[in-house]
């Protein structure tokens, strides 16, 4: 079996490449498949790079050259991590598929991650991302995400008359089944991300040779992809005070800029050892709950609107309450988490995701 995953692949987000791997991982040893990863237009290569003299003259004018330097070797080792651990398809894919490459595959599945957040994707995108281009026997849907509480206008009636053509569709937040109920009229299961079907032992077997330096007291783990707002800010200068060290790893700015430039493996194994973590970010707060790290969660502040839900129904399906920076007071208030244990706790949802698979990808 042939199986490729299409989703987000640009070489700058963590969340996008770690839950491209567990997929990976999970359809090659579910399946014995032969899986591969998909080249999009978002595989930018030289996205560092400033595009004009006039961009290269702003950039040096206010300072920003070791920002560049930063994002160069940060994309560099994506790039690596990409090239190693997901397969990548040889040619990237444009957005008609013109080339034919999705039919090459048995399966094409479209997920995880915010494969569906019209915020942020043109339509001719969007359509890409719903597998305009593919048989309809080989498309499934797995944990595709919106990320937003409500779908942009004008896109409805294409989402609607485009998921009749699925073989198999899974979301990976209540909000997503809610959306493509009200929409289309189908009920659909929400199944785990991928990177929550793979046991703790098993990431800790991944980054096991994995290092960030020479790290010999406690840290505050910090990853924001919005912006802090004051609050945000008195409230993670209190926590360093109370803990010690912090490492940011989302900063190509000043003393956090060192951190810049590490790799998804890196990512994981910061949070692995980390003292607590505060974030806003969907796939920081998962391996925060595999490795049982306390995690304190801010809302997002990036003008893409309300991204609560797939939060939610994290913590939901970990059975455990979640603690938002905005009211959090006292570390004792995230203690308890040092005692989760993932993997007792999603016993029934991992057979529920891979029963999921298994329809998908095994009845024909």
């Amino acid at each position: 079996m042939k199986i490729l995953i299409v989703t987000l692949s640009g070489y700058w987000n963590y969340g996008n490449r770690l839950q491209n791997l567990a997929l990976k991982k999970i359809l090659e040893k579910k399946f014995s498949a032969r899986v591969e990863s998909v080249k999009t237009w978002q595989s930018d290569a030289m996205i560092w790079k400033p595009k004009t003299i006039r961009d290269w003259a702003s950039k040096i004018k206010n300072g920003q050259l070791m920002e560049i330097t930063a994002m160069k070797n940060r994309v560099g080792n994506f790039i690596a991590f990409s090239t190693n651990q997901l397969s990548e398809t040889t040619d990237i894919v444009d957005l008609k598929d013109s080339l034919g490459l999705l039919q090459n595959y048995d399966y094409v599945v479209v997920g995880s991650d915010q494969v569906w957040n019209t915020n942020w994707l043109t339509m001719d995108q969007f359509k890409f991302f719903l597998l305009d281009s593919v048989d309809d026997d080989k498309k499934v849907a797995y944990a595709a995400s919106f990320g937003i509480d409500n779908i942009k206008e004008g896109y409805t009636q294409i989402f609607k008359e485009a998921l009749k053509n699925f073989k198999a569709i899974s979301v990976r937040e209540d909000r997503g089944r809610e959306l493509i109920n009200s929409m289309a009229n189908m009920e659909v299961p929400v199944v785990l991300d991928p990177t929550m079907l793979l046991s703790r032992k098993e990431w800790f077997e991944i980054i096991d040779d994995v290092t960030i330096g020479t790290i010999n007291e406690s840290y505050v783990f910090e990853y924001f992809l919005g912006k802090k707002t004051a609050n945000v800010r008195k409230k993670t200068k209190a926590m360093r005070r109370k803990i010690g060290k912090t490492i940011e790893f989302h900063n190509s700015k000043g003393k956090s800029r060192k951190n810049f430039h590490y790799g998804p493996l890196e990512f994981v194994k910061a949070i692995s050892n980390a003292e607590l973590v505060i974030t806003d970010s969907y796939h920081a707060a998962v391996f925060s709950l595999i490795f049982g790290v306390p995690v304190i969660i801010s809302e997002r502040n990036d003008g893409n609107g309300k991204m609560n839900s797939r939060i939610d129904t994290l913590f939901k399906s970990a059975g455990i309450e979640k603690v938002s920076l905005e009211e959090f007071e006292d570390l004792k208030q995230v203690e308890y988490m040092k005692d989760f244990d993932i993997d007792k706790q999603m016993v029934e949802s991992r057979k529920m995701s891979e029963a999921f698979l298994d329809e998908a990808f095994l009845n024909n």
